[in-house]
């Protein structure tokens, strides 16, 4: 991963006429039709050493949740997609904080998806305390076609490489005149090419905002794109009550070429009851008293289950009704385990969103003879004892570890 990091004003100096010749390349582009532009023609020359866009087109009316492609432009039609995780909260702005990206590729057809935390679908635009012709917002992909340094950006450190952006942009074009509206319906949304410091735009691209999903999809078609090419995010938000901030992070190729480096698991978020994680679109949430076993001592926050055929696996977040301390329960869990015969691996001592915890995994059998594996975590938080449990047939555990890995990774009491 990429690191994370809350913009400071000289760090975003140093970006700031990067993107903005990336935002006047598109839009004087989609004015006159030129195939490429030099530094001097959007240079802005009120502000010396800034290079800001000299065209700013009136918006125009679009629908609320999605920006037609450009009819030349090939829309998507995916394979599977390839997740990676990021850090949640470590950004405070709402609508770029990315928990995750997905994305799927179908030749040169690029879906990326970013699962941003409270992505909403009306933002304000033109807030008082940002420039004229500044970036106000912005959520781009990159791609480093070729995964090389040596070609395309060499001149930002934290994209270099880089030989395309996919991106959703928007830079003032009417200072302290603040209005809401959809964010499809104000940003620009292209395909450009990045060489050195030039940028060209190439062509049109889709945006698809959900805030219900919590995403934010960005399809385009990337000349060269391969299951090798490095894929990484920068989401923007100038921030005019305080200082600007960024989230960054990447896609690894090696994840891409399904060589691992990502979870290879199409995703989608939890977020309920106290408790939030991210787990696999092919679970579902269902209520305990779908559950064969209902424990009365237990408060339930979640059940999923695998909607996959034959899977059979079953996850449960519970917190314990109990006077005992999380200590005092698992030496309890302990005996009745071993009451029961049921095969009991080594412990270990894990971290649950940076809280110690206790696992341990069981081995029993259901009233028909099948095989169960069951992943048993322990911990205390605020004096509650929190119990999750992974359940799933023995002949399907390899295959759901993953699924099962995910959850964990991404699990936090909020």
């Amino acid at each position: 991963m990429m690191p994370h990091k809350r913009e400071s004003a000289s760090s975003f100096a140093q970006r700031a006429p990067l993107l903005a010749k990336i935002a006047a390349a598109c839009l004087v582009v989609a004015t006159f039709g030129c195939a490429s532009l030099t530094p001097d023609s959007v240079t802005n020359p009120t502000k010396p050493g800034i290079i800001t866009p000299t065209l700013m087109p009136t918006p125009t009316t679009a629908p609320a949740t999605t920006i037609p492609a450009h009819t030349e432009a090939p829309t998507p039609t995916p394979s599977e997609a390839v997740w990676s995780i990021d850090p949640k909260g470590d950004v405070a702005s709402v609508g770029i904080d990315v928990e995750g990206i997905g994305c799927e590729i179908d030749g040169e057809n690029l879906r990326a998806t970013l699962l941003i935390r409270d992505v909403p679908n009306e933002l304000d635009f033109n807030r008082a305390g940002v420039p004229g012709d500044r970036l106000e917002y912005g959520w781009l992909v990159y791609v480093d076609v070729d995964n090389e340094l040596a070609t395309g950006v060499r001149e930002d450190p934290s994209i270099n490489g880089a030989d395309y952006g996919l991106g959703a942009m928007y830079f003032v074009r009417d200072p302290g005149n603040t209005v809401t509206e959809p964010i499809p319906s104000v940003v620009q949304v292209d395909v450009f090419g990045l060489e050195g410091m030039d940028f060209s735009r190439f062509e049109d691209a889709e945006l698809l905002v959900d805030p219900e999903a919590e995403t934010m999809i960005l399809a385009g078609r990337i000349p060269g794109l391969n299951a090798g090419s490095r894929l990484f995010f920068y989401t923007y938000d100038y921030n005019p009550g305080g200082r600007p901030e960024s989230d960054t992070g990447d896609l690894t190729c090696d994840a891409l070429a399904g060589g691992g480096g990502a979870s290879e698991i199409p995703a989608k978020n939890y977020d309920d009851n106290g408790i939030a994680f991210i787990y696999p679109q092919s679970w579902e949430v269902i209520s305990p008293d779908q559950l064969n076993v209902y424990v009365t001592d237990y408060s339930y926050l979640a059940v999923l289950a695998d909607s996959e055929e034959g899977t059979g696996a079953v996850a449960r977040f519970v917190i314990v009704q109990t006077d005992k301390t999380c200590d005092e329960y698992l030496s309890q869990e302990r005996s009745y385990y071993l009451e029961r015969n049921q095969g009991q691996s080594a412990e270990k001592a894990i971290l649950v969103h940076g809280t110690p915890a206790v696992q341990f995994e069981t081995t029993g059998s259901t009233p028909s003879g099948e095989k169960v594996k069951t992943i048993n975590i322990y911990f205390e938080h605020e004096d509650q004892v929190y119990y999750l449990t992974f359940s799933v047939p023995v002949k399907n555990y390899d295959p759901v570890l993953p699924a099962i890995e995910m959850i964990l990774d991404s699990f936090e009491i909020k």
